[in-house]
């Protein structure tokens, strides 16, 4: 079966086209195209945008993007190795029906010993014995497991790792942290009680002064993994607290920090306001672009869209974005312009109210995500 990288290099070649003309004229940096002609797929930063630059290229080259997604998926199931279990048919084990018929015959003739010799040997009287009475003892209760079945890593200060399903956080008085599953929504059990955040989200223990970030998701195929970062102090809602209880700033997501020079951003002050307040982006695509966003930490939305499509966010608290072209998009607010990113780059930016600043007023800020 023809390879996916060989049918679009061909593509490109038949119609005589430069990698350097395609990444012009598509605003994909050549990095991917090379990435996506050489199935280099380790060099994106996750499946979503592999997806996205791999539907804008087969539209570019004339190829039908669904059966280019197809072929790609059919080959990463095909690379995924069949465990050795698999292929090694099972024995049947015949001790055990051995060791049960030995046991089998050993417990009726114990039972026929007993019978004959209680027989002979009882009194004459035996009809008027009263059996001692039985004492009931009842079974201490057995505490409820609250750890995982996957790895178990302690708590320390500044905690940040990669966990994956079923791997817990122990933590110094006993308590436990244990990932249930990995998806779009991250569910986690806090001795016994349910969590469910999405990217970006956190939330502040409870009993404790440790909040847990959700910082990124990994749903790849054979992945499926969760960034954690625990860290003390937190402005984030208490679980089980009525939401109506907690202060309007713990609803900003923690935007992180870097110290790859090549990845920080400037932070972009766009108008400022005497009180908080709802604001709406409107976005006009020029270009092929997948979008990822989370509107006030909820409604996660992901979808591809293609050049001349219009897209509106509305807001109270903040509007995190990731997307795969920032150039493809024209976006506003209050019409003033909201500038994402350059042609081709990947970005991950949030539109956030900041704290009150000196002069009384809070400035929408557009903030670097890392």
């Amino acid at each position: 079966m023809e390879s996916l990288g060989n049918r679009l290099k061909e593509a490109r070649e038949s119609k005589d086209i430069s990698i350097e003309q395609v990444a012009r004229e598509t605003n994909i940096s050549r990095q991917y195209i090379e990435a996506l002609e050489n199935e280099d797929y380790e060099k994106f930063p996750g499946e979503a945008y592999l997806l996205g630059f791999l539907r804008n290229y087969a539209d570019y080259l004339g190829l039908n993007a669904n059966e280019q997604i197809h072929l790609y998926k059919n080959a990463q199931i095909q690379e995924q190795p069949v465990p050795m279990e698999a292929l090694i048919p099972k024995q049947k084990k015949i001790w055990p029906i051995i060791l049960g018929a030995v046991c089998a015959v050993a417990v009726l003739g114990f039972g026929g010993y007993v019978l004959f010799f209680t027989d002979s040997t009882a009194p004459s009287n035996w009809q008027n014995t009263k059996a001692a009475p039985i004492e009931l003892v009842s079974k201490p209760e057995v505490a409820k497991d609250v750890t995982g079945d996957g790895t178990e890593f302690a708590y320390e200060d500044n905690f940040e790792k990669r966990l994956s399903k079923g791997d817990y956080v122990l933590f110094d008085d006993k308590s436990t942290l244990v990932v249930k599953d990995v998806g779009t929504t991250i569910q986690m059990a806090y001795n016994n009680k349910e969590l469910d955040l999405m990217l970006g989200q956190s939330v502040l223990l409870s009993d404790s002064d440790l909040s847990v970030l959700i910082k990124d998701i990994d749903t790849s195929p054979g992945k499926q993994t969760v960034l954690l970062s625990i860290q003390n102090g937190s402005d984030s809602p208490v679980v089980g607290v009525d939401e109506s209880s907690v202060t309007e700033a713990s609803q900003v997501v923690e935007t992180g920090s870097t110290q790859a020079r090549s990845r920080k951003g400037r932070v972009v002050n766009l108008y400022s306001s005497p009180s908080i307040q709802s604001f709406s982006v409107e976005i006009v695509f020029r270009d092929f672009c997948n979008l990822r966003y989370l509107v006030d930490g909820k409604d996660r939305t992901e979808r591809y869209f293609q050049k001349g499509e219009r897209l509106r966010l509305d807001a109270y608290r903040y509007i995190m974005i990731w997307a795969s072209n920032g150039g493809a998009m024209m976006a506003k607010t209050k019409g003033i312009d909201v500038p994402f990113g350059h042609n081709g780059e990947v970005v991950t930016k949030q539109l956030q109210w900041s704290d009150e600043t000196s002069e009384g007023n809070y400035n929408l800020e557009l903030v670097p995500v890392y």
